[in-house]
């Protein structure tokens, strides 16, 4: 009926619209849900409580800030990071300002994949867990363990 060229062709066409439908997916999803993550939330770990504010994504990219208070509501460090369909990036600040990490570096979490429900990296996953509630399961390398710590963000509402 075909011959193996018209057998390998068509196989490579449906491959390649397979993987154009699901990028246009991953797109969809990604963008909902960097519309539905962008506002102000509030939870607790490490210890203390914990902010994470996320401006409205423009062009396929976020950005946003995260602050660490600690029991009595001091300043422990500070984040500043951005994400795109390539992966979440981010810097340290102590309570000072001064960086942690180098002027040209930064920490990396490579893009896995977004869904209705979550977004995905290499090391750090956002789960709607909830019209306002926000779970954020990162894991590292700590002392050559990997530890998991968990965040349950609530969404603070405008005033």
């Amino acid at each position: 009926m075909y011959n193996k060229n018209q057998l390998i062709i068509i196989l490579l066409f449906a491959s390649v619209l397979s993987i154009q439908t699901t990028q246009a997916q991953t797109d969809k999803h990604f963008d909902t849900f960097c519309h539905w993550l962008a506002g102000t939330w509030y939870g607790e770990g490490f210890g203390g409580i914990t902010e994470e504010v996320w401006a409205p994504p423009v062009h396929g990219e976020m950005v946003g800030t995260f602050r660490h208070f600690d029991k009595k509501e001091k300043t422990t460090f500070y984040e500043f990071f951005r994400m795109d369909q390539q992966a979440l990036q981010l810097k340290h600040f102590s309570p000072s300002f001064e960086g942690w990490e180098d002027k040209k570096k930064y920490v990396s979490f490579p893009f896995v994949k977004a869904t209705a429900q979550s977004l995905v990296f290499e090391g750090i996953r956002y789960l709607k867990k909830g019209p306002h509630t926000l779970e954020v399961i990162l894991q590292r390398q700590q002392e050559g363990k990997l530890i998991t710590t968990k965040f349950i963000f609530k969404r603070r509402r405008t005033q």
